[in-house]
């Protein structure tokens, strides 16, 4: 490969991405002696073989198709996630409703799904979630936004399902009827004395100083030299709640950094 002798010549076929990778375009074009020499047959039962079964499906993929492909085996092959692809029925169109809830043991997701069928189709609606505590860790170690905007966390007990989101609260008994939907008040930890509350949009990072750009439009400076997992929030666009005090000059010193919803009619109050 790394030869420069000119008389000598490679050449590498494989199969696009976009073509279907069982059928016998994608084989051709990963193989130019298809219709030549190659056995036919046994290319195509190989290729059934991998639509059947999603073991098979990495390897033919990579030896046969010649594609770059992640090596690991999933229980779910990509292809077959990919056709799942389209518009959920919404709940309330689902007669009958099949719940599965699981938790996770160490620092994994946890999942709660509703699945209903209509129209000979299953739908599926999905809620994941994690703690808290490490989001932003995780996020980074994953390569996953973990630390976006959700914030549904379901839990069941008794026979019915508890949803909580912003300042409120929804209830789902077994059946598709929605229960209840209680206003709840948004949580508010007192604040020692001479510690503030600023949440803004990230305007400019510079080293240790951030700019916010507040929902009055004011901009304030803050120092996250001593926050909480401050380096994974310091990016232009964030939304962040800063929580720390205020110096003579007006900087602010941020004691904690959480990351805030991207809407600033979510935002919880300056203070």
């Amino acid at each position: 490969m790394g030869s420069h002798d000119p008389h000598t010549t490679c050449s590498l076929y494989s199969a696009g991405q976009d073509l279907d990778p069982f059928g016998e375009e994608a084989i051709r074009a990963a193989n130019p002696a298809f219709d030549d020499f190659m056995n036919r047959g046994e290319l195509l039962s190989m290729a059934a073989a991998a639509k059947r079964m999603p073991s098979r499906e990495a390897d033919f993929r990579r030896f046969t198709l010649n594609q770059r492909i992640q090596v690991a085996t999933p229980f779910v092959s990509a292809g077959l996630w990919e056709s799942c692809r389209g518009q959920v029925a919404p709940l309330a169109e689902l007669q009958v409703l099949y719940a599965g809830f699981d938790l996770s043991a160490v620092n994994d997701l946890s999942a709660f799904v509703l699945v209903g069928e209509k129209g000979g189709k299953w739908q599926s609606h999905c809620r994941f979630w994690l703690p808290q505590d490490g989001l932003a860790d995780k996020a980074a170690t994953d390569h996953a936004p973990y630390d976006g905007n959700a914030n549904l966390v379901p839990v069941v007990t008794n026979g019915k399902v508890y949803v909580a989101s912003y300042k409120t609260l929804a209830i789902f008994g077994l059946t598709t009827k929605k229960i209840g939907l209680l206003p709840l008040a948004a949580p508010q930890v007192e604040l020692p004395l001479g510690v503030s509350q600023v949440t803004g949009t990230i305007k400019s990072a510079s080293g240790p100083t951030v700019v916010l750009s507040t929902r009055f439009g004011t901009e304030v400076t803050v120092n996250i030299t001593d926050a909480v997992q401050s380096q994974h929030m310091a990016a232009s666009g964030n939304a962040l709640t800063v929580t720390g005090s205020f110096h003579a000059d007006g900087t602010l010193f941020a004691q904690s950094i959480t990351r805030a919803k991207s809407s600033p009619a979510l935002w919880p109050p300056d203070r």
